[in-house]
């Protein structure tokens, strides 16, 4: 486990609680939803993330940045 890896899920696991403290959703609904947005099967991709583990490439992980920020779990400067 790197530094990055751990710095990630925890952002992550922050975005998934702002999103459900937001919507007021479980966190396995939005966990599932962000999996699907992601053409992944549901919320199990996302758990794997928050174990942690980073995704598996560029562009899926802009994807779930572009999610999260839209669902108001990310600010701008933690987009960057």
């Amino acid at each position: 486990m790197t530094n990055s890896a751990q710095d990630f899920a925890d952002l992550l696991t922050m975005a998934v609680r702002k999103i459900k403290a937001i919507e007021g959703k479980n966190l396995e609904v939005i966990q599932d939803e962000l999996g699907f947005a992601l053409g992944r099967e549901g919320a199990s991709y996302i758990n794997y993330l928050r174990r942690p583990n980073l995704p598996s490439s560029q562009v899926e992980l802009e994807a779930l940045t572009r999610a999260l920020f839209n669902r108001r779990g990310l600010e701008a400067t933690e987009v960057e």
